[in-house]
């Protein structure tokens, strides 16, 4: 029996949808890369696992972690490829951010800094800010305005009705306080 030849396989999706999932999938790998490099024992969950990215392990603590990973090529630039002028950054997030919780479950929001699939070398190390799940699930930090004081806002716009995403913005102090924050983990 003659084997037949396989050829490349397609590609699903456009081109904008395959350059999402490559910065994702990076930013995953990166904070994968920054974990186990300070010890900790680190599983990626199979790819379009719902909610958690990965899985981490503490051999000095003994505890574990779950964590759900949020890329943005370039979270500092609006929609329309403009950079913010309020130095806010931003990453989008689904409806299951409003169920995502417990003590043990965290966001790394990556930020990739302008280092996309477009764009494959980086100018700049990528930032990751460790937000608490719970922190970020609170209806009190919920389309709020005041970037002076606040942390940071879960925007659920319009009010009352529940779209199917939803824009994290993180503000200078929420910057300050959770950037390289891996200690909380």
């Amino acid at each position: 029996m003659e084997r037949k030849r396989i050829g490349p396989l397609p590609m699903i999706g456009d081109k904008k949808t395959k350059a999402r999932a490559v910065t994702g999938s990076a930013g995953v790998h990166f904070v994968a890369y920054r974990l186990s490099a300070m010890g900790y024992i680190v599983a990626l969950t199979r790819e379009g696992a719902p909610a958690i990215d990965l899985m981490v392990y503490s051999p000095k603590s003994g505890r574990s972690v779950s964590i759900q990973v949020k890329t943005a090529s370039n979270a500092s630039q609006k929609p329309d490829k403009k950079k913010r002028k309020d130095d806010l950054l931003y990453w989008q997030l689904s409806k299951k951010a409003l169920e995502l919780k417990g003590k043990s479950v965290f966001y790394a929001f990556v930020d990739m800094k302008g280092c996309a699939a477009d764009q494959p070398r980086p100018l700049e190390m990528p930032d990751v800010f460790i937000v608490p799940a719970e922190w970020v699930a609170n209806p009190e930090h919920r389309n709020i305005r005041n970037t002076e004081t606040a942390l940071g806002s879960l925007n659920t716009y319009p009010k009352g009705k529940l779209p199917s995403s939803f824009w994290f913005d993180l503000y200078p102090k929420g910057k300050k306080k959770w950037s390289d924050k891996w200690e909380l983990i």
